[in-house]
């Protein structure tokens, strides 16, 4: 490997140091790599439970760990700001005033429904009212039609249709009503 000088020095040859390092680095060579010897951590592959408490904060990034407080909170304000919002129909027209989520009963109607939506610049300045669903609940060929409110479209058209077990979703910019 080395050659020993006369004062002592190890004088090594460039070829054998770089064998030499390429040794160490190799870690193929390691012995342990398989070992679970560091049981505090938790495994990527998700066998492994944690096995205390875990903490969280109130997030402000994407990246933090949420509490179960703050995702409890949010949760109960989104279900609360439903609550009241649900309504159902089987009448022929029907005008959603503050219904967030409208189930059109078609089949029990025996006709098609004619779904009113509010006026887009009333719903867009209601709390709660960001989004409207409304579905065909019904289980037969009559449909519901949603209509914009007067001349409010949706996506460009005046009305869609909704066959039966169909739904759809809509936002409103304060002037018309899109589907999302």
């Amino acid at each position: 490997m080395g050659i020993i000088s006369s004062s002592g020095v190890v004088n090594f040859q460039i070829d054998d140091l770089v064998t030499e390092i390429n040794g160490l680095l190799d870690h193929g060579t390691l012995s342990g790599l398989g070992d679970d010897d560091h049981t505090q951590y938790i495994l990527v592959d998700g066998t492994r439970a944690f096995t205390g408490v875990v903490g969280g904060i109130d997030p402000t990034l994407s990246t933090h760990l949420a509490t179960k407080n703050y995702v409890d909170t949010e949760i109960a304000g989104v279900v609360g700001g439903l609550s009241g919002k649900v309504g159902t129909t089987s009448a022929t027209t029907f005008t959603i005033t503050d219904e967030v989520v409208l189930l059109a009963d078609a089949q029990t109607a025996a006709a098609d429904i004619t779904v009113t939506l509010p006026t887009a610049a009333s719903a867009f300045s209601s709390p709660n009212s960001d989004f409207i669903w409304v579905k065909n609940s019904g289980d037969d060929s009559n449909n519901v039609i949603v209509d914009g409110n007067a001349t409010e479209t949706i996506d460009g058209s005046l009305t869609v249709t909704l066959k039966k077990g169909a739904s759809i979703t809509l936002v409103t910019d304060g002037s018309n009503w899109f589907i999302v």
